[in-house]
């Protein structure tokens, strides 16, 4: 992630932990994520939520940051994480989230009951 000028980039990117090749079966394309900069302009936080949960799992298995890594705090788990949209499902996909941790979460959140932009002040 970087600032500049105001705005926030952020840049996701997936790492082989084998040093394998990338899996064409599996693929997504970029069209699978535009929708995402819409969904988070309207304040739809879950997509930043599912990047945190992939990062938390690679730095979960860092060996070398377990104290910062207990002391990190969650943020807070946003609405509707059961029910995902296309482009939030192909960046979980993307970003390999295990169906289970995905149901677990989904299952603490909070039911979705309006659009994002629907629900700010």
């Amino acid at each position: 992630m970087s600032a500049r000028h105001g705005h926030t980039l952020l840049d996701f990117s997936l790492v082989a932990e084998d040093g394998g090749e990338w899996d064409f079966e599996a693929s997504v394309t970029l069209a699978d994520f535009t929708g995402l900069r819409a969904e988070l302009a309207e304040g739809d936080l879950r997509p930043l939520y599912l990047a945190w949960l992939a990062g938390l799992r690679v730095w979960e298995l860092a060996d070398d940051d377990e104290e910062e890594y207990t002391l990190a705090t969650e943020p807070p788990v946003p609405a509707g994480l059961d029910t995902l949209t296309g482009c939030q499902r192909a960046l979980a996909d993307f970003l390999r989230l295990d169906d289970d941790l995905l149901a677990a979460v989904g299952a603490t959140s909070a039911p979705l009951t309006a659009a994002p932009s629907a629900r700010r002040p």
